[in-house]
């Protein structure tokens, strides 16, 4: 089993790498491409073909080798791989990272490190008869899915509030908001695929599982959670820097990853106290992180208008300046 889970981890790595790269394709339409649809835009495209379909087949060999729990937080690989692209100035985004950013990104992976060492590691599964009982009889499971969908659906109904009370799209709060709900709907949807990677398996094994209903809701659960979550991480890159929407969505999705996995296929129930302390402090790191990071980019963006502020009002300043000689020169030739 432990063979089965390192070889697993390997499409996780290269996926991690792939997500990189979408994420900053998309970051870089964002940027360029804000006039045309997303079909028409062609590195939104390249973002969606990197980010969506090619690691695809990757999670599905991975999720039906390995714990989700103990994937899962590898995919901070993809926080290290996409701050990298965006300092060293790939396509259009360049990026400065503050040296407080940087130790609010290394708590939030440390959080997620620990997360990773003291979650549990069994690899469960649960047959498509028994996936109505996780929902009608595990209560940790039940709470936790209708809290995310509740702060979902809150989210969503901003939207349709009048204008002037609509958030700034570019606030920290909205941010956060759409990266919360990117992230909840990437962690439900990466459990719906293991469950369909589950299956798979079982229907190559000879098991024959076209029979079961709870297949064809399975997956038509996750697609409608894809989309959204493609929609929300867009708007999440489309209104911050790379260096807080990454971070952001990615330790969000690992932590919810690892909750929803750990409560929907009982994963918990292995973990003595040390073990759900050490989870549990790992997660206090990540929330800290996250918070960390936030004060960080909101403080550097105030900066930033600040120092734009005073560029512009030196310009302005020299532009009167050199008015003021013409003018003279004007009324003194009507004098004459």
């Amino acid at each position: 089993m432990k063979l089965g889970w390192l070889i697993g981890l390997g499409p996780t790595v290269l996926g991690c790498i792939l997500s990189s790269l979408g994420m900053l394709f998309m970051k870089h339409s964002s940027s360029t491409q804000i006039t045309l649809r997303w079909l028409r835009a062609a590195w939104w495209l390249a973002g969606f073909l990197f980010l969506v379909l090619l690691p695809l087949p990757l999670n599905m060999v991975t999720f039906s080798m390995t714990p989700i729990s103990v994937a899962a937080p590898f995919g901070g690989l993809t926080i290290l791989f996409s701050l990298v692209l965006a300092r060293c100035g790939v396509l259009s985004v360049r990026e400065h990272i503050s040296w407080k950013q940087q130790q609010a990104v290394g708590l939030l992976l440390l959080g997620v490190v620990v997360e990773c060492v003291f979650g549990p590691h069994a690899n469960k599964e649960i047959s498509l008869e028994d996936v109505h009982a996780v929902f009608a009889h595990n209560i940790p499971f039940l709470v936790l899915f209708v809290t995310c969908m509740v702060i979902i659906a809150a989210h969503l109904s901003s939207h349709l509030l009048p204008t002037h009370r609509k958030p700034e799209p570019a606030s920290v709060a909205n941010v956060v908001f759409l990266g919360f709900t990117a992230a909840t709907c990437g962690a439900f949807s990466q459990l719906l695929l293991k469950v369909i990677a589950q299956a798979v398996r079982r229907q190559w094994q000879g098991d024959d599982q076209t029979g079961e209903p709870a297949l064809y809701v399975v997956i038509a659960l996750a697609l409608t959670f894809a989309p959204l979550q493609l929609y929300m991480l867009n708007g999440a890159l489309g209104n911050t820097d790379v260096v807080f929407a990454v971070p952001l969505y990615q330790s969000l999705l690992l932590t919810l990853t690892m909750v929803t996995g750990g409560t929907f296929f009982h994963e918990f129930d292995e973990l003595g106290i040390a073990t759900t302390v050490g989870f549990v402090c790992g997660t206090f790191l990540v929330v800290v992180g996250l918070g960390w990071l936030a004060v960080a980019t909101s403080q550097q963006k105030r900066e930033v208008t600040l120092l734009e502020t005073k560029r512009q009002n030196s310009v302005d300043r020299v532009d009167t300046m050199s008015l003021q000689p013409t003018q003279d020169n004007h009324w003194t030739s009507i004098l004459d």
